[in-house]
């Protein structure tokens, strides 16, 4: 029995020898900060001036069936084959 005792306290005193060190190494560096101006933006927002106008309507609000909770969506593709993707919305008014 004393033999398991020193076992645990050996493996314990192993085990923060080992993981102290690795919890107490420095944050990695932080990014260095662009210019955001320089860079132009990922996404604009265009929905006012191609005319999408979406209202999600969830329904009832007392009750949840299955499209309160999966949501609405949208299908992207080109419909009239102008190079340009079309947007049919799902589950809104």
């Amino acid at each position: 029995m004393k033999h398991l005792w020193c076992l645990t306290i050996a493996a314990s005193v192993f085990a923060l020898a080992v993981c102290l060190p690795l919890g107490c190494q420095r944050p990695p560096p932080l990014p260095v900060e662009t210019d955001e101006a320089s860079e132009p933006p990922w996404f604009a927002d265009v929905t006012a001036e191609a005319g999408l106008d979406f209202v999600h309507d969830a329904g009832p609000v007392d009750t949840y069936f299955m499209p309160q909770i999966v949501g609405s969506g949208a299908a992207l593709f080109d419909f009239n084959n102008d190079g340009l993707l079309d947007t049919l919305p799902g589950g809104g008014q």
